[in-house]
């Protein structure tokens, strides 16, 4: 298989306090650049007048361009951090709000543009949604309180359990889902809809949900590339047997192939098409 790079992006909505920041903020699907690593632009699903801790606030969006790199994806988390703590002059919960209006959701595609839908099995995705779930439970630094949240705002009504009739349809239309493969057929990769900061407390919280993020969906990645398969099972054949089977060029009809004898064994793999490797 020829070797592939992945490409990331992701998407934070969240609530800002106008008292510290006033972005320039474009309309809906037309953002403004903010710097190299975003643009802002509103989200009507936000719901800014659900938060009580600013008394003056806006909805904003921050959408980042293709990241070509694991480095770029967390040169684009700090600079987000840079430029909302204002260099470190305001702690997280001075100048932002993330509730369970606000998403965060990430973007994964493949640089020679094949589709992860056409080469991850629906069982992964539950493996991944595991994977993510058992990285933030053993977590040392994310609050319990940030992750019962983040934990309990994974399934909303824009982000839900995904089904394996829907993830194998070749004609979904349901974009509202945990993994939104619309996306991806649109060239806009791969959507992780249930990723969320909901209840994150300051930066280093921000920041370590965005590693447990990169590694979960690096898995996934991995997953693909090694041509990951779902059913793999092991053919025991004594050594002895199988040298007289290729040693005869045509079997019998009636002539059976015993392999029961308790010789030395090679092990053959199966793939999830029958065929002996």
């Amino acid at each position: 298989m020829k070797y592939t790079n992945l490409y990331t992006g992701f998407e934070i909505e969240t609530i800002i306090n106008t008292e510290k920041h006033n972005f320039n903020i474009g309309a809906y699907h037309n953002g403004i650049k903010l710097n190299k690593y975003f643009k802002l632009e509103r989200d009507s699903s936000i719901n800014a007048g659900s938060c009580r801790e600013f008394e003056f606030k806006t909805d904003c969006e921050f959408i980042t361009p293709i990241l070509k790199t694991k480095t770029e994806f967390f040169k684009a988390v700090k600079n987000f951090i840079k430029v909302l703590s204002k260099n470190n002059l305001y702690k997280l919960n001075e100048v932002m709000n993330i509730n369970s209006n606000c998403g965060c959701h990430i973007h994964l595609s493949l640089s020679n543009n094949k589709k992860f839908k056409n080469f991850i099995d629906y069982e992964i995705l539950k493996e991944t949604r595991d994977l993510f779930f058992n990285k933030l439970d053993n977590n040392n630094i994310i609050n319990e309180n940030t992750k019962t949240q983040v934990k309990n705002n994974y399934t909303r009504s824009y982000a839900e359990t995904l089904k394996k009739r829907v993830w194998k349809s070749n004609f979904n239309t349901s974009r509202l889902t945990e993994f939104n493969s619309c996306s991806e057929r649109d060239n806009k990769g791969l959507e992780w809809r249930s990723f969320n900061l909901c209840g994150v407390k300051n930066w280093l919280e921000l920041e370590e949900l965005f590693k447990i993020a990169y590694e979960v969906i690096y898995f996934l990645f991995t997953k693909r590339t090694k041509g990951y398969i779902l059913k793999r099972e092991s053919l025991r054949i004594p050594k002895t047997d199988l040298k007289d089977y290729f040693n005869k060029t045509i079997l019998k009809e009636t002539e059976i192939f015993d392999l029961s004898k308790n010789k030395e064994e090679h092990i053959f793999n199966i793939n999830s098409e029958g065929v002996v490797y």
